[in-house]
């Protein structure tokens, strides 16, 4: 009666732990954007820096 007592205990706290885990990594799916709405212009910019070495000023399409 008390191996069938503690292996309930301890299947219910594996489900438990399983129930808080799951909830941890997918309590925020949705909640974001997959892309950035102005990653074309962070890239863009990005690459105006490469192309003209000049790195302490940010230029877009200029």
């Amino acid at each position: 009666m008390n191996n069938d007592t503690n292996r309930l205990n301890r299947n219910l706290l594996l489900a438990g732990l399983g129930l808080i885990v799951f909830l941890c990594f997918f309590a925020g799916i949705g909640s974001g954007p997959l892309f950035d709405v102005d990653e074309g212009a962070f890239s863009e910019a990005t690459r105006e820096i490469l192309v003209s070495k000049n790195y302490l000023t940010t230029y877009l399409n200029g």
